[in-house]
């Protein structure tokens, strides 16, 4: 009796452990660990030896079967609770693995997230371009705890890349880099397939590298592109051969991401602080013509003639020529000016019959074509109306 009271609270104790493993791991709804069926099957199959255990103790048992049958019996069910322990022990290391691998991914997500925050913070300061790069570059270097990197911006106009900041190089290692052509090397290529790239050979990084015996034997290329403007390179370099994987290329992806959008923000910033600098400039330059134009057209007395008026305007800055014209009866009228004989194209005498009847302040442009096939404005004229009362 008290045998088979031993065999139920197996069973209790096998269905107990069952309720505890699946509660305390999540196994029901966890998909992604892939051992569930481990886990499983060892439970089931100790639920199964206990069962077996707790039958031994029926009574008629013994008669059940012949007597040269229970030994086998016995080694069975000592296999089926052998191989349950197995199955779960293996489920459960496959288990705590998967979860140890989860932690190592949030502690390298957290770390990226750090380093984005630091970033961040050294960006709100109004550091020039180059040294918040410089700042960016080792807060990448201190955070990634890679031996040495470098940041190339393009320059389309001279179809090269410049160095704009480095860390970890020698003075030699730079001097190579400093000036980088676009064109048939590693890192032209990963800027145009926008994607990294990674190389083993200092030499595939083109220009004067190519004669260069280097010390690193792992480089990676992370393209900077924000949007449809592709800015430049950031180049990682280990002396560790294979040494960057798939999953670090994934974990520094957002970080190369961030800083393209923020380089393209303070290049797009820089400019259009210097577009509104140069227009307030001419806008002034303009105020200013306006007003000397308004003073002597108002001083000039009746025997004041267009030509005499014309000879008094040139003294503005950059005013070669100066003319009065009009428009009679559709066809254009040129009542005096600084020249007896303008050389007004037809182009420009259709761009004039046009521009007069809209009133208003324009500037008309005479564009010409040099020998190598560039286009450069010959004559630059600028159109303002007087009214019949001379103002």
């Amino acid at each position: 009796m008290i045998n088979f009271i031993l065999g139920i609270g197996y069973i209790v104790l096998s269905i107990l452990l069952s309720g505890f493993i699946i509660y305390r791991f999540n196994i029901g709804k966890n998909h992604r660990t892939g051992v569930k069926g481990f886990l499983y099957a060892g439970l089931i199959l100790i639920f199964s030896a206990t069962v077996m255990n707790l039958l031994q103790y029926v009574s008629g048992y013994p008669q059940w079967f012949h007597q040269g049958v229970y030994i086998y019996l016995e080694i069975i069910k000592f296999s089926i609770l052998a191989a349950g322990f197995i199955f779960l022990v293996i489920g459960l290391i496959f288990h705590i693995d998967y979860f140890g691998k989860c932690e190592s991914e949030i502690a390298a997500h957290l770390g990226k997230l750090r380093l984005i925050e630091s970033l961040q913070q050294e960006s709100k300061y109004p550091f020039p371009m180059s040294e918040l790069l410089d700042r960016m570059l080792r807060g990448i270097l201190s955070g990634l705890e890679e031996e040495a990197a470098a940041i190339f911006l393009l320059n389309r106009t001279q179809r090269q890349f410049v160095l704009a900041t480095a860390g970890g190089l020698s003075k030699e290692e730079i001097a190579l880099l400093e000036y980088y052509p676009y064109g048939r090397n590693i890192i032209s290529q990963s800027i145009e397939d926008e994607s990294p790239l990674l190389s083993s050979d200092f030499r595939s990084l083109g220009g004067k590298a190519q004669i260069a015996v280097s010390r690193f034997r792992s480089i990676l290329v992370l393209p900077l592109i924000s949007g449809k403007s592709k800015l430049g390179a950031m180049l990682l370099f280990s002396e560790r051969e294979h040494h960057y994987s798939r999953e670090f290329i994934a974990a520094i992806q957002p970080v190369t991401d961030w800083l393209s959008d923020k380089i393209e923000v303070t290049r797009i910033g820089r400019e259009l602080s210097k577009n509104s600098k140069e227009l307030e400039a001419s806008r002034e330059k303009l105020q200013a013509f306006l007003g000397r134009l308004d003073k002597i057209i108002k001083c000039a007395g009746g025997d004041t003639t267009v030509d005499t008026f014309a000879e008094k305007c040139i003294g503005f800055p950059n005013i070669d020529e100066v003319w009065l014209i009009g428009m009679t009866n559709g066809h254009l009228q040129i009542y005096g000016g600084t020249d007896q004989n303008p050389d007004f194209s037809e182009n420009f005498r259709a761009a004039l019959l046009n521009a007069i009847p809209k009133n208003k302040p324009l500037i008309l442009n005479q564009e010409g074509t040099d020998e190598k096939g560039n286009n450069f404005i010959i004559r630059s004229s600028l159109l303002i109306p007087v009214d019949d009362n001379g103002s």
